[in-house]
């Protein structure tokens, strides 16, 4: 409510206090008047916003509350999702392994042979004489002069301009253009003094082959890089292996590196050693399935859910609480039991896709106490995740990872569940819908009580001018009979 004016309170107590007029405190009267006037419809509308204000809260928390439901739920989606797979190699001084994708990763065992490592062709270049005196001796008598590099060997060149004369002149113009990965660097070659060779090097891999050749006309050859570039110090060669195969196979393996992600499905091998002739080392690579990451989901689940049911009875008013929020939608009760009840008939219904004897969480031991909390009987639990695992995946997660939500096709029960709490949450839920609408109306009370307001401080002031004025009749009014009261007692005093 507006507080009356202090220049309006300071006119009318001066009034009252000089004792003229009618004694009446005009102010005060005029704020009554007002107030009688406005009164009822601010306080109503006020608790209305206020009302609405706390709905909006509550209903954010609600949205918060069926999030992590949902998220809960949402661990179980995938079939992948629902164990921990772990790798180990039999012997890490020959091949190690690791998961790179969990979605792809199957538990089992795979035997490993490898005959031979994927090796880079390296070509040791140096003058005729011998090797270079330092990375700065001067070649070709100062002058630039042309490489041509072709890889694979035997295919198209790429002319390398070396515009520096030096080893390192050299070594710079390769790197810089790059040719098929080919690198180049300066290596002594002395223990003792310096012996200077260029090495250069391509990538692993029987296909990576190259060849270095002069495609200038050199006009120094005795400071010219020897001409016989094909030195090959190692040759290219692919990675062999036997993979789930007998010793004697002639079946093998074929890569262009010793570090392939795609011999086992999601699993990364890096070989460190290979045996050349028989016998031949078998490493086995185990990948191990861990189930405890459902049972986990499944704890969380049902502590998500009862937190749902806990946050609603707080929210409704149902269960008594000293929270900020407590009762903040009392007026949402059916809405709320709506909420629930849909929740509570997804989590029992059976899947679409199940899976027998495993046709809902009824299977797993899933149920309700009196309270309305979701129980897990974890004997019965248990028992299905030894016995009935692969029909547990199918009823959950329709066998599928990564699943649209939009699909058309059965997603399993986990999928359905998700759908049906985030559609609460969603831009045309019932949520989304309520937060909206309590929104809208806080706005629309706001104008009305600025509205209210402003015919509050009308009315107050149209009253004060109006006492006013008959403020001003009473004094001139008194005035009258004062000056009339003297002029008698003066007649009566001169008789």
């Amino acid at each position: 409510m507006a507080e009356v004016g202090a220049t309006d309170n300071i006119g009318s107590s001066l009034i009252k206090s000089m004792n003229v007029g009618s004694g009446v405190d005009i102010s005060e009267l005029a704020e009554a008047l007002a107030n009688a006037d406005t009164a009822p419809s601010i306080s109503t509308k006020t608790t209305q916003k206020e009302e609405a204000t706390a709905a909006i809260s509550g209903l954010g928390i609600l949205k918060s509350s069926l999030s992590m439901f949902s998220q809960s739920v949402d661990t179980m989606t995938d079939k992948s999702s629902l164990t921990d797979k772990s790798v180990a190699s039999q012997n890490e001084n020959r091949v190690e392994a690791k998961i790179t994708a969990q979605t792809k990763v199957q538990a089992g065992t795979h035997k490993l042979q490898c005959r031979q490592l994927a090796r880079a062709q390296i070509n040791e270049l140096k003058m005729a004489s011998g090797s270079f005196s330092s990375d700065a001796q001067a070649l070709n008598g100062g002058s630039a002069f042309n490489l041509s590099i072709a890889s694979p060997a035997g295919g198209s060149a790429t002319t390398v301009a070396v515009t520096t004369a030096t080893p390192a002149g050299i070594v710079d113009a390769i790197n810089a253009a790059n040719v098929n990965g080919i690198r180049a660097y300066t290596m002594n070659m002395a223990s003792s003094g310096t012996a200077i060779s260029i090495m250069i090097e391509g990538k692993t891999g029987e296909a990576n082959t190259f060849t270095v050749t002069d495609a200038s006309s050199i006009s120094s050859p005795s400071t010219l890089i020897t001409q016989d570039t094909s030195n090959d110090i190692q040759a290219a060669a692919d990675l062999k292996l036997v993979v789930n195969k007998p010793s004697d196979t002639s079946e093998f393996v074929f890569r262009d590196n010793n570090s392939p992600s795609d011999v086992i499905a999601g699993v990364q091998l890096n070989f460190k050693v290979a045996d050349n002739s028989d016998p031949y080392t078998t490493t086995n690579i185990v990948i191990a399935e861990d189930r405890a990451a459902f049972t986990t989901a499944m704890t969380n689940m049902q502590a998500a859910y009862n937190d749902l049911v806990q946050t609603i009875g707080v929210l409704d008013g149902s269960v008594e609480s000293e929270s900020t929020y407590a009762g903040n939608l009392k007026k949402e009760k059916s809405t709320l039991r709506g909420i629930i009840q849909n929740i509570r008939a997804v989590l029992t219904n059976d899947s679409s896709t199940p899976s027998d004897p495993i046709k809902s969480m009824r299977q797993l031991g899933v149920g309700f106490d009196l309270n309305g909390n979701l129980t897990i009987q974890r004997t019965r639990l248990d028992a299905a995740v030894i016995s009935n695992f692969s029909d547990i995946t199918k009823m959950l997660t329709a066998n599928t990872d990564d699943q649209s939500s939009f699909s058309s096709a059965a997603k399993g029960l986990a999928q359905d569940v998700v759908n049906v709490v985030d559609d609460f949450n969603g831009v045309t839920g019932i949520v989304s819908i309520k937060t909206d609408s309590n929104t809208k109306l806080v706005r629309d009370l706001t104008t009305q009580l600025e509205d209210l307001q402003s015919k509050y401080e009308s009315s107050r002031k149209r009253y004060l001018q109006q006492f006013a004025a008959m403020e001003s009749l009473v004094q001139s009014s008194k005035s009258t009979g004062d000056y009339l009261t003297q002029q008698f007692k003066a007649m009566n005093g001169d008789n």
